[in-house]
């Protein structure tokens, strides 16, 4: 089975979900609880580069809000935003919440990715 990295944003899916993050975003971004979605997406759409960089990996990524992760992952307990790498069998943390909170923008966590992943031998 391929290795299959897993970004799990903190927040939670659907249309009104959405809506009511842009507002949070626009207005006080500050507060905004997913680091994960502030630093790979513009107003409305995920940042070209970090796109980019995703699609050039020799790995498949996903990418869930929390409340699907919860449903299609219901024995894996995390905290969000969070990034997962599933070998097959296993489910291991590559980026922890709280390195979120030390990176400000996509280039900082394309750094840390290829880092955990070159760590790991994943790449």
């Amino acid at each position: 089975m391929s290795r299959r990295l897993i970004f799990v944003y903190n927040a939670n899916s659907g249309f009104i979900n959405a809506i009511t993050d842009l507002v949070h975003k626009s207005i006080k971004p500050s507060t905004y609880p997913c680091d994960l979605c502030k630093i790979t997406f513009d107003v409305v759409t995920m940042n070209r580069i970090w796109k980019q960089y995703i699609n050039d990996l020799p790995l498949t990524s996903n990418f869930l809000h929390k409340d699907e992760f919860e449903k299609s992952y219901p024995n894996i307990n995390s905290e969000y935003p969070v990034v997962l790498i599933n070998d097959g069998s296993a489910y291991t943390t590559l980026i922890y919440p709280e390195d979120f909170n030390k990176l400000n923008d996509s280039s900082d966590l394309m750094a840390l990715l290829t880092l955990r992943l070159k760590e790991s031998k994943l790449i």
